[in-house]
């Protein structure tokens, strides 16, 4: 009797099949030292933007954004995923209807399922990119108190953070990446790679 060998493949090597985009988010300098929220204190945020592309069988997959913010007081931050899926594609909105918010957050109007269906390639795209655009405004925001000349405190929005150096990063990634991204597992291999570049381009090589 012949005994046939299992053959077992070797895995397919990684390929690098793009680049993510990597922010270091720092206060920004100009901001009056008693407006910025004690938790927020010598913080740095981290942000990276992994592309919209297309899986092994050539399935769209869409854009996502991983970030988190270390401080003294939250050393060892996880890492949050936010996906600008179909499903969160967001609706232009008018500055009136921001100026008539009256709650802590604007809730932006979504496009349905069947107004998604409905979409050419174009519209879906200025969609995408609009709900991105958004995503990252708040990115750069946080709340600050302040205190008003008769001694009223207030919450208010405002632009607490700057790109350090204003130097965004661009990071290869691999198609072995991007899947483990895509399983809403922080992806440590591009971490480690981030840490390399920054340091490389001059930024502290801890982070607090």
């Amino acid at each position: 009797m012949t005994i046939s060998p299992v053959i077992i493949p070797a895995p397919a090597p990684a390929k690098i099949v793009g680049k993510a985009l990597y922010l270091e988010l720092v206060i920004d300098p100009t901001m009056d030292e008693d407006k910025i929220p004690v938790w927020r204190k010598k913080g740095v945020k981290q942000v990276i933007i992994m592309p919209e592309h297309l899986d092994e069988v050539g399935v769209s997959k869409p854009t996502q954004i991983w970030e988190r913010t270390v401080s003294p007081y939250s050393p060892r931050s996880q890492w949050d995923n936010n996906i600008i899926s179909d499903s969160k594609l967001i609706k232009p909105t008018t500055q009136e209807a921001l100026d008539a918010c009256e709650a802590y957050h604007f809730s932006y109007p979504t496009y349905t399922s069947d107004e998604v269906k409905a979409m050419s390639a174009k519209e879906k795209h200025e969609a995408t990119i609009l709900s991105l655009k958004e995503k990252l405004k708040g990115v750069f925001l946080d709340t600050v108190v302040e205190t008003d000349e008769n001694g009223d405190t207030r919450s208010k929005a405002i632009q607490l953070w700057v790109v350090r150096d204003s130097k965004p990063l661009a990071i290869e990634i691999t198609n072995e990446e991007l899947e483990t991204a895509r399983s809403y597992t922080t992806p440590q291999s591009v971490i480690r790679r981030i840490q390399k570049a920054r340091v490389s381009v001059g930024f502290p090589e801890k982070l607090i």
